[in-house]
């Protein structure tokens, strides 16, 4: 009898490590885990693999810390299906022939601030946070502060789950450099710091404090020598406004960008390619949109004039450079719901072209010569060539329009199904090698509760 209940016992503990996630090794590592797409977003291509959040769960939506562990997230969890090895990077199906996934972990990795990483062995990703303040602020002690986010990561075999750090504020930022050394840089509570991946740590080391705002490049896995900031004046200092300042990735190097410190001068920081850095400039005679590649020298400034009448940091800007290909090297931007066009090398700087007729359009990311933006009828493409030919890559309406992913081939997003019976956001794919010949494909990648799969 008392064997029978050690087994008993050891089946339950078993069952226990399952559903909360803290699984061992239980899944195969993927070939070639080394050639990766997509890191950054919520979609990640690992070899042989997709890695993938399964559903997207504001935070929100959460109320106590159990909503973000074990069985409660099993549906929003990171999940993986295999690819086949085709042209057309389909998933492995079962004997019922439906997609065949394997669970990762039960944690909430598709949410409004998703960050998914791979880099050798390891998955890194945030999730909404579920400890506890322990501030003695009357108003904070003892809640949960879902809108900050903890960064982890797991082995792609789901073994080896590490927590690795907690943000101070909602508004932390995350980047993946490039190149051999690997590193995971972030923003946040006024410091960059910086997580070598490459060597398997899983400490974070400050790099820079006291910063009052700075930017990452939008693309993921460029090797970025230096990183641009802003700071306050110095204490006790009559200098009003801020300073503009580089910090060096190689050596750790800190220095005042020169004739960037000029007293009763704001800096605000726009966008940064990796290369050029966007930028305004107020409180002196600039008042236009300014971008600089600095190690071409202070003065390859140029200034760029059109519509915005004011851009504040978070604006949305992107870079389109492909110059060996297409001899185009424009900044693509946001203007009375619609997207403008504005070429960086032009001598005459009010020449703007715009790219779109509607009433809604949000820039969602840029690949290539396209943009790829959404508007209430779905998810579009337009190119900077030629006649800027529109072309409609998803027709599904009722998708969170503030989370895509992009892995070259597939746009990836959240959509409820129709005729569900939950309104759970579950993630789909848009095939852009489709749209280019005028055939919308979509499809939904994502394991359903039981009560939204529809008979047929």
């Amino acid at each position: 009898m008392k064997k029978f209940t050690s087994i008993i016992f050891v089946m339950l503990i078993a069952c226990c490590f399952l559903i909360s996630g803290c699984s061992g090794a239980t899944l195969t590592m993927p070939q070639n885990y080394n050639s990766t797409a997509s890191n950054g977003g919520f979609v990640v291509g690992v070899g042989n693999y997709l890695y993938f959040a399964n559903a997207y769960k504001g935070y929100s939506t959460l109320t106590q810390g159990s909503d973000n562990d074990g069985s409660a997230v099993a549906q929003h969890s990171i999940k993986r299906a295999e690819v086949e090895a085709n042209a057309q990077n389909s998933l492995v199906l079962d004997e019922d022939d439906k997609i065949k996934f394997e669970n990762v972990l039960n944690k909430i990795a598709g949410y409004e601030t998703s960050n998914m990483f791979v880099v050798g062995e390891y998955l890194y990703f945030t999730s909404p946070n579920i400890h506890k303040n322990d501030s003695k602020e009357e108003d904070k002690y003892n809640t949960y502060e879902f809108e900050l986010s903890s960064l982890f990561r797991i082995k792609l075999d789901g073994s080896n789950f590490d927590e690795i750090y907690t943000t101070e504020t909602s508004s932390a930022k995350f980047y993946l450099t490039g190149g051999e050394n690997k590193t995971l840089l972030v923003f946040d509570d006024s410091k960059i710091m910086r997580l070598n991946c490459y060597a398997n740590a899983t400490k974070l080391q400050d790099l820079a404090t006291e910063v009052q705002s700075t930017v990452f490049p939008y693309d993921q896995q460029l090797e970025v020598q230096n990183i641009y900031f802003t700071a306050n004046k110095e204490e006790g200092s009559d200098f009003t406004g801020n300073v503009l300042k580089v910090l060096n990735l190689q050596n750790g190097e800190i220095n005042d960008v020169a004739g960037y410190s000029k007293d009763k001068e704001t800096i605000t920081l726009i966008s940064y390619t990796g290369e050029r850095l966007f930028y305004t400039r107020s409180g002196l005679t600039v008042s236009a949109l300014c971008s600089n590649d600095f190690s071409k020298g202070s003065s390859s400034e140029k200034e760029h004039k059109y519509e915005i009448t004011s851009m504040t940091a978070g604006a949305t800007l992107r870079v389109v450079s492909n110059i060996e290909d297409y001899g185009v090297n424009c900044f693509v931007f946001e203007y009375n719901n619609n997207i403008f066009m504005q070429d960086l090398d032009a001598d005459n700087d009010n020449a703007y072209e715009k790219l779109t007729n509607a009433t809604d359009a949000k820039i969602a990311f840029v690949d290539g010569t396209y943009v790829y933006y959404t508007t209430a009828n779905g998810i579009f493409r337009v190119s900077v060539l030629g006649e800027h030919a529109v072309q409609q890559v998803s027709d599904i309406t009722s998708f969170n329009t503030t989370a895509l992913d992009f892995d070259g081939r597939y746009v990836y997003f959240y959509a409820s199904i129709a005729n569900a019976e939950t309104q759970t956001q579950y993630l789909h794919r848009a095939d852009v090698n489709a749209c280019a010949s005028g055939v919308i494909k979509t499809e939904c990648i994502a394991e359903l509760l039981e009560e939204d799969i529809v008979e047929e």
